[in-house]
């Protein structure tokens, strides 16, 4: 589960961006799922925004954030394999004590 890390640049205009910094999320392909779906946590990403704000904005091309890829990204694929351990956190935070883990 802990393959090399991955680099990306991702489009998207500054508007778009900066809500994503806010929310802790990125925003690619005007909300298209394909491109998350090949963002890994540890991977890095960079942003260009071509444009102030999509569609008219004014012209900016420059990059505007970069971060890596968090832990909670991979919940947008709708199944996440983890480790024994990190699911051992999950479960203990819950109040759950799994079998074998006193």
């Amino acid at each position: 589960m802990s393959a090399a890390p991955r680099f990306w640049i991702g489009v998207a205009s500054r508007d778009h961006v900066r809500r994503g910094v806010a929310g802790g999320f990125c925003q690619l392909g005007h909300g298209k799922a394909a491109p998350i779906r090949r963002l890994a946590p540890g991977d890095w990403i960079a942003h260009y925004s071509p444009r102030e704000s999509y569609p008219d904005g004014a012209l900016l091309q420059a990059f505007t954030a970069i971060g890596e890829v968090s832990w909670g990204a991979a919940f947008r694929r709708g199944l996440v394999e983890v480790t024994a351990d990190d699911f051992a956190h999950i479960a203990a935070a819950m109040g759950v004590t799994l079998p074998g883990r006193a």
